[in-house]
């Protein structure tokens, strides 16, 4: 499989990333400017390889209309905690869980401290 980054295209994930694109917008639009097929794996992993985030798609966003009391919270349902300081407890985000987190892929996005060995110690993936 050939090499798709080059100077060119790794720029263009960075001004692509620094707009606000997904990651499959930006595979999208980087497949149309240089005509070979970015898959959008291929451009989050540039994009963790670079240290730069791309915006979260509708299926990455927490859904707060989902929020639980965080006593009536099951074990499948994600335990993001949505209060302030100011509250001793409040709603958790509620949305499904990964299988084995306490909390569903968009809050452990926000979580992961980017040690890959730590993840995995932590969360079993």
């Amino acid at each position: 499989m050939p090499n798709r980054w080059n100077a060119a295209s790794t720029s263009a994930l960075l001004a692509l990333a620094g707009g606000g694109f997904t990651r499959q917008r930006a595979a999208a639009e980087l497949t149309r400017r240089f005509g070979r097929l970015f898959t959008s794996a291929q451009v989050g992993g540039k994009a963790r390889r670079l240290g730069v985030e791309l915006a979260l798609g509708k299926r990455g966003r927490p859904r707060l209309e989902r929020a639980v009391p965080f006593v009536e919270r099951r074990s499948s349902q994600c335990a993001f905690p949505l209060w302030g300081e100011e509250e001793l407890t409040g709603n958790v985000c509620g949305a499904v869980a990964r299988t084995g987190a306490p909390y569903c892929e968009a809050h452990l996005a926000l979580c992961w401290n980017g040690s890959r060995v730590e993840r995995v110690k932590r969360w079993a993936f």
